[in-house]
């Protein structure tokens, strides 16, 4: 399970924007248009990660419907990213 949790949270995200990033003509404009604003946003996203990380660290919750929610929105932020 520790493998398909690491291929879901990293392998998947990098390779689903690799092959957008190389193959979509209009992902590559949208990069090129809006690169200041990625970046910006690439930024205060490393922060959030390294941020929850930190409070998940310390937060005892049985409730597995917030951390199910944390994961998706981790895998989405992660492939719009790699873009």
């Amino acid at each position: 399970t520790v493998f398909v949790k690491l291929a879901l949270r990293l392998v998947l995200p990098i390779l689903i924007g690799q092959v957008l990033r190389n193959f979509s003509k209009t992902v590559i404009q949208f990069v090129k248009y809006y690169k200041q604003h990625l970046k910006k946003a690439q930024m205060y996203t490393l922060v959030y990660i390294v941020y929850t990380t930190y409070c998940r660290t310390f937060y005892d919750d049985e409730d597995d419907t917030n951390e199910f929610s944390a994961k998706i929105s981790d895998i989405l932020l992660m492939v719009v990213f790699q873009i």
